[in-house]
């Protein structure tokens, strides 16, 4: 899956078999960027919790050696099987999905794209620079 308002260069066959290489049920591209809604992923990339700006940190699960947050890009790599796990309904925000699904301990990783050219362009304003 891909946000519509996202331009990248990110990898997907890299994203593809990264995600195939874990047996997640769901992965993200990531990359160390500034935002106000980080994700937290631990040593193995799994997700953990979420920065807010306006509530702080929340924790999911406990992370496996130092959380590190990153960026997510919008940009993901998801199992069939995740269908069958989502118990949202009508329109919901996708992070708050996996989040629920990573704290009942379901593998949703990170796959770290660091060095990708990537913007938001959802706003006119973001397309200016361009």
């Amino acid at each position: 899956m891909h946000n519509v308002d996202v331009l990248s260069d990110v990898d997907l066959r890299a994203l593809a078999t990264a995600h195939r290489q874990t047996g997640a049920l769901a992965t993200l591209a990531a990359m160390p960027r500034p935002t106000t809604r980080a994700l937290f992923f631990d040593a193995a990339n799994r997700l953990v919790g979420r920065h807010s700006a306006t509530t702080g940190d929340t924790f999911v699960r406990a992370p496996q050696g130092q959380a590190t947050p990153l960026g997510f890009c919008g940009i993901q790599m998801v199992s069939p099987k995740i269908f069958e796990k989502m118990m949202e309904s009508g329109v919901f925000p996708i992070v708050a999905c996996y989040l629920r699904l990573a704290g009942a301990g379901e593998p949703i990783f990170a796959h770290r794209v660091d060095g990708s050219k990537w913007r938001d362009c959802g706003r006119p304003e973001d397309l200016k620079p361009l």
